[in-house]
């Protein structure tokens, strides 16, 4: 007896419906029109065609890729990330490529960033908090060891001035410096724990390197190296700093 074969269905793939060539042509649109003289009509084009894909491409690229390490729900998260889409629209460059993969990059690239720095900061304070009296003691040594043993008000301005620089540095540039996720990650720790450096400004280099490799998971050769490449630059920029002030105060290196 002859064998029947069987046919099977073949599945079509789901239309991505949110986000079509309609929405591309109304980016572009939207893009062309004057955002004085054209402002109602951005408006309404915006309402109708623009904002519901950015939305439900927000909360999609929220729970598939996993990033709660927020303070507020979901949906507020979503509506961060619509917002800041939306203050790109006018980048995208429909010659460079598709609009739905520049907002997905954009979209992610906000989320990993945020979602990592909350990451870090809940890490840092669990990690920060079972310090005994005797580290902070060791660790406020370390500090008075680097920096002069009285530092003026206007050497301490001038450290935090050249950090904040430094930091701003690190997250404008996170892409062009670090191709791995796994450097950004790091540098991201980093980041995090010198934006809160007024609350852990004691912990010495060997605790840096703990808070550091605890938040990224990562080992301590690819945390030496990530930090090597922001020395360089916080050198770099320490210099320019000091070149631009008419005053120049000896401030003493404290690096990693």
């Amino acid at each position: 007896m002859a064998k029947t074969k069987t046919t099977r269905k073949k599945r079509t793939k789901k239309a991505r419906y949110y986000f079509t060539q309609e929405t591309e042509d109304a980016i572009v649109e939207y893009n062309k029109l004057d955002p004085e003289k054209d402002y109602g009509k951005r408006n309404l084009l915006y309402e109708k065609k623009i904002y519901k894909p950015l939305t439900k491409m927000a909360e999609n690229l929220i729970h598939t890729f996993k990033f709660y390490h927020f303070d507020v729900n979901s949906v507020d998260v979503g509506k961060q990330v619509t917002a800041f889409m939306t203050s790109k629209l006018d980048k995208f460059d429909p010659n460079s490529g598709k609009a739905f993969s520049y907002f997905s990059i954009v979209g992610k690239n906000w989320l990993i960033y945020h979602n990592n720095k909350n990451y870090a900061h809940k890490v840092l304070h669990r990690s920060t908090s079972g310090f005994s009296d005797a580290s902070e003691n060791r660790m406020n040594a370390e500090i008075a060891r680097k920096m002069n043993k009285n530092p003026s008000e206007s050497e301490i301005t001038d450290y935090n001035n050249i950090i904040d620089r430094i930091t701003e540095f690190v997250q404008e540039n996170m892409d062009i410096l670090w191709k791995k996720q796994r450097d950004k990650n790091i540098a991201n720790a980093v980041v995090a724990i010198l934006e809160r450096r007024g609350e852990i400004e004691t912990i010495h280099k060997k605790a840096l390197y703990v808070l550091i490799r605890e938040y990224s998971g990562e080992k301590t050769m690819y945390i030496t190296k990530v930090l090597k490449t922001i020395e360089k630059y916080y050198e770099k920029i320490r210099q320019e700093y000091y070149d631009n002030k008419i005053t120049v105060y000896n401030l003493a290196d404290i690096t990693f």
